[in-house]
């Protein structure tokens, strides 16, 4: 699913107002074209920044993994109430681990592969509205699959060394 860039939403004042993002740094609100300041808020996998619109009023833009645009705290999208995405400090720990163990299977390609899945899975547990039941098995497929790969790798990788060493 493509990020969404651009959005139409009505103000209370009844006016229409159209935000787009025109690239990583420049968003255009109702046509004017406007350099997107430090973000005011967020963490390493979404950032906030604050948009003002033609009337005075305030928009939030949240970049990270989606995109949303929020007016008085809720998204233009949906109208349901928008919560920044929040990491426990669990899920620091779930990162290093996955990416400990996955170097000691399959090197770099194993540490990286690790914090991809661990990526996914914070992302998994932080936004999605899936039951927890789901996310754990989620989470324990994603495991399974990234051991699966690393095994797999390791496998062709210690067949590669023993061609070249002559054995």
């Amino acid at each position: 699913m493509a990020k969404q860039t651009e959005w139409k939403f009505l103000t209370e004042d009844g006016y229409e107002h159209q935000v787009k993002l025109v690239n990583r740094n420049s968003i255009s609100v109702d046509g004017i074209i406007q350099k997107l300041d430090k973000s005011v808020d967020g963490t390493t996998f979404e950032k906030i920044y604050e948009i003002k619109l033609n009337n005075g009023e305030t928009v939030r833009l949240f970049r990270g993994v989606e995109n949303a645009l929020t007016y008085q705290n809720k998204n233009v999208e949906t109208g349901e109430q928008y919560e920044k995405f929040i990491v426990q400090g669990w899920n620091s720990i779930f990162f290093a681990i996955y990416s400990i163990c996955l170097f000691f299977l399959a090197g770099y390609f194993g540490a990286v592969l690790g914090i991809f899945a661990s990526v996914f899975i914070i992302h998994v547990f932080c936004r999605s509205k899936w039951s927890m039941p789901k996310k754990i098995i989620i989470s324990i497929v994603v495991t399974l699959a990234a051991i699966l790969i690393c095994c797999v790798i390791s496998y062709f990788l210690r067949d590669i060394v023993l061609i070249i060493q002559g054995k």
